[in-house]
C-alpha cells in the first residue's frame, strides 16, 4: 500500500467533518435506475469513498446499513486515526478507514457497487485524477455507479480570478493561519478598492461574500490550494470516455427543470435528443454560470435509457418535507402550503396538487410508493368531494408529480430509509446524531441530510436521548437543563414537542 510519507497539510488543518447528502449511494443509485440501470441494493452493497477524511461522510452510512460493506481510505494518518476512534464508539464492524494515498488503490479492496470521490477531483495533482478514472473502470461492479465533484467552469473563472490575488499575496507565507488572514485582508483590500458600479467591481464584491461565509479551513484547503484546477463538464467527460466510462448524468436531478429559464433558452435546451444530454448539460451549464459539478459515471458498455416520461414515479419512493401553514384546516382545498426547512410558499392548484402535497407532507420524513400517495390521495375530503379516481385522473396524478420531481418540491429515492416518527416509551436518536452533538458538530440524519442542532440546550438533551430513559425521565432532564441556563435564557419547550421535532428531523430509530 502507498502511504503519504509525513504529515500533510490536512493533519495541520483539519477539513470540517459532515455527511454530504448527494454523495449517498441512495442518490446515485436512484439516477442509475431512472436511466434503466439495475443498481445494487442499499441494505446490501460495497462502498468505497476516496479521500473520507475522519468519514464524516461515510460512518453514518456505515451505521444505518450493516449489511453493506464501507471502505474509506485517506492521505491524512491523523484523519484516519480519527475516524477509527469514531467507528470504534459506534462498535461497527462493516467499515474500514485507511491511510493509504490514491494512487496506491488497487484489486486488493475487491469490486464496489458505488465509488464516491467528493472534494478531490479538483485538488489532486493529474496523476492521481487520472487514477480516479482508472479506479472507478476497474473497481465498479458492471451496474456500479461513481460520483466524482469538482470545481467547474464558467463560473469557476470568477472565482480563479481571485484566487490568484490570494495566492500571489499569500505566496512567502508558510503559516497556515497566517496565510488565511492575508488572504481575507488582501481581497477585502481589493474589493474596497474597487468602484461599485462596474463589472469588475460587482464580481470583487461578489466573490468577497462568498469567501466572507466560509470557514476558515475550507479557504485554506479549496481556494488557497495553488495547485486546485476546474474542468468544463465536457472536458472532464471526455478524459472518462478514455478510460472506458460514460457519463450517467448528474446527481441533481433538478436540473432538469427548465420553467424558470426563458422561452428561447427552454426550447433550446429541450430540443437536444435525450441521447445527447451531457451536450444539453453543458449548454445549460453556460446558461447556468455553473461553478460545481456532481457527474455521476458509468460502464461504457451499458445502454442506458435516456427517454423519461412522467410514470418514472411509479418507480420510485417520494417524500416532501412540506407543511400546511398556520392556520390551514385540512378539508379547504384552497389553503397554503410551505416547505418544512424554509417555509417558503409551494405553489399549488387545488384540488389534486393540494392533496398530493398534503399527503407527503403528513408522511414526512417518511417515503412513499406511487400506490400508497394514490391511496392517500383519493381518500381526502377534498379530492373524494372532486375528483373520481378515473384512468385520466390518475393519468393527472402522475404528470403532477413527475413536474413536482423535477422542480424538486418532492423527492424520489430508489430505496425507502427506515425512519421512526413515533414516540416509543423509551426513544432513542441514532447514536451517530449523539455522538456528533456531543461534540459540537453538525449532526446527520436517516436521510444523511445535516441538521443543525441550534443551542446548546438541544444538544445537550439531544445525547441523553438514548433509549435508555422514559419520556417522564426525559422531561426530567429538560427540567434540569433549564434550570442550568443562564437567566432570561429562554424556557425549552416540553419534551414531547423536543422529541417530535427530532422525530420530524429524521433522528430517531426503531
Amino acid at each position: 500500500m502507498t502511504t503519504s510519507s509525513g504529515p500533510t497539510l490536512y493533519d495541520e488543518i483539519r477539513y470540517p467533518a459532515r455527511s454530504f447528502e448527494y454523495t449517498h449511494p441512495n442518490r446515485l443509485a436512484t439516477i442509475a435506475a431512472l436511466y434503466g440501470m439495475r443498481p445494487a441494493p442499499i441494505p446490501n452493497c460495497r462502498v468505497l469513498e476516496l479521500g473520507c477524511g475522519v468519514g464524516g461522510n461515510i460512518i453514518p452510512m456505515a451505521y444505518q446499513n450493516p449489511d453493506s460493506e464501507f471502505v474509506g481510505i485517506d492521505l491524512s494518518s491523523e484523519a484516519i486515526a480519527a475516524g477509527q476512534t469514531r467507528i470504534a464508539a459506534l462498535a461497527l464492524k462493516n467499515i474500514s478507514l485507511l491511510h493509504l494515498d490514491i494512487l496506491g488503490v488497487g484489486d486488493q479492496f475487491g469490486r464496489f457497487d458505488y465509488i464516491i470521490a467528493h472534494g478531490v477531483y479538483s485538488w489532486v495533482p493529474e496523476p492521481v485524477r487520472r487514477k480516479i478514472f482508472t479506479i472507478s473502470r476497474q473497481l465498479l461492479n458492471p451496474q456500479g455507479v461513481s460520483y466524482v465533484s469538482y470545481n467547474a467552469h464558467p463560473y469557476s473563472h470568477m472565482r480563479d480570478m481571485v484566487r490568484d490575488m490570494m495566492l500571489f499575496h499569500t505566496r512567502h507565507l508558510t503559516d497556515p493561519k497566517e496565510k488565511i488572514d492575508q488572504a481575507r485582508a488582501i481581497t477585502k483590500f481589493i474589493t474596497e478598492s474597487t468602484p461599485d458600479d462596474t463589472a469588475y467591481g460587482k464580481v470583487m464584491r461578489y466573490q468577497r461574500e462568498r469567501i466572507d461565509k466560509i470557514y476558515n479551513e475550507v479557504l485554506f484547503h479549496d481556494d488557497l490550494n495553488a495547485s486546485a484546477e476546474a474542468f468544463l463538464l465536457h472536458r472532464f467527460v471526455e478524459e472518462a470516455n478514455q478510460h472506458g466510462l460514460q457519463y450517467l448524468g448528474d446527481v441533481d436531478f433538478v436540473r432538469q427543470d427548465m420553467t424558470n429559464y426563458p422561452d428561447e433558452a427552454r426550447s433550446t435546451l429541450q430540443s437536444f435528443p435525450p441521447e445527447m444530454l451531457m451536450v444539453r448539460d453543458q449548454y445549460q451549464d453556460f446558461i447556468d454560470g455553473a461553478g460545481f459539478r456532481r457527474t455521476l459515471l458509468c460502464h461504457e458498455d451499458i445502454k442506458l435509457t435516456r427517454q423519461v416520461t412522467d410514470d418514472f414515479v411509479k418507480r420510485f419512493f417520494l417524500s416532501a418535507p412540506l407543511k400546511a401553514r398556520a392556520g390551514d384546516r385540512k378539508t379547504d382545498a384552497g389553503s397554503g402550503i410551505s416547505r418544512a426547512n424554509d417555509n417558503a410558499e409551494v405553489e399549488t392548484s387545488p384540488p389534486l396538487e393540494k392533496a398530493v402535497f398534503r399527503s407527503l407532507g403528513e408522511a414526512w420524513p417518511h417515503s412513499l410508493t406511487f400506490d400508497e400517495v394514490v391511496d392517500k390521495v383519493f381518500n381526502r375530503h377534498e379530492v373524494e368531494a372532486h375528483v373520481e379516481r378515473s384512468p385520466s385522473a390518475m393519468a393527472d396524478l402522475c404528470a403532477l408529480l413527475a413536474v413536482a420531481v423535477r422542480r424538486g418540491d418532492i423527492i424520489f429515492r430508489f430505496h425507502r430509509p427506515d425512519i421512526v416518527t413515533t414516540l416509543s416509551e423509551k426513544p432513542e436518536v441514532s447514536l451517530v446524531a449523539r455522538l456528533q452533538s456531543g461534540a459540537g458538530e453538525m449532526v446527520t440524519n436517516l436521510r444523511h441530510s445535516v441538521v443543525a442542532v441550534d443551542n446548546a440546550m438541544s444538544r445537550q438533551f439531544l445525547t441523553k436521548v438514548d433509549g435508555t430513559r422514559t419520556l417522564g425521565e426525559l422531561q426530567a432532564e429538560v427540567n434540569r437543563l433549564n434550570s442550568t441556563m443562564p437567566e432570561g435564557s429562554p424556557e425549552a419547550p416540553g419534551v414531547e414537542s423536543l422529541l417530535l421535532k427530532l422525530a420530524n428531523s429524521a433522528l430517531l430509530v426503531g
